[in-house]
């Protein structure tokens, strides 16, 4: 299975310190798709109040891509996120 945001965050997939991270896949309750643990990390971090400001520095692409991809603001992407245990 391949990551729904791989297409659109090709760089950041490019990157990946760890691959193995991209063979975790599972569906995402914020996207309804599969996507990678690596992206699932991403996205919980630019979303969490405690550490956005620090991800969205290192990871500006997921802090504009998110809420462009999935219809909804950060802050309604961590309300989600918090509940969720894939992570």
């Amino acid at each position: 299975m391949d990551c729904y945001l791989k297409k659109h965050l090709k760089e950041e997939h490019a990157t990946m310190r760890n691959p193995m991270y991209e063979s975790v896949v599972f569906t995402c309750p914020v996207f309804e798709r599969q996507i990678c643990m690596w992206c699932c990390l991403h996205v919980r971090a630019v979303s969490n109040p405690m550490t956005k400001n620090y991800a969205s520095d290192q990871h500006p692409n997921y802090a504009i891509k998110t809420p462009e991809l999935s219809g909804r603001r950060l802050d309604s992407v961590w309300e989600t996120c918090a509940r969720c245990h894939n992570a």
